[in-house]
């Protein structure tokens, strides 16, 4: 007998990945990288970007 639940497991975890690596680089963050530092960075981004608009 075949056990679906596992199957499904690795279904889904196969889809997530292949979803992971069409996301946009930027979005993706290496491990090890805190979200306090990706929040920052992109927050000094989009201020430098309103700065370059202004």
């Amino acid at each position: 007998m075949i056990d679906w639940t596992d199957l499904d497991r690795e279904a889904a975890r196969e889809g997530s990945a292949i979803l992971r690596a069409f996301r946009p680089r930027r979005s993706r963050r290496p491990q090890g990288v805190d979200r306090q530092e990706v929040k920052a960075e992109n927050m000094k981004r989009d201020i430098l970007k309103e700065l370059k608009n202004a």
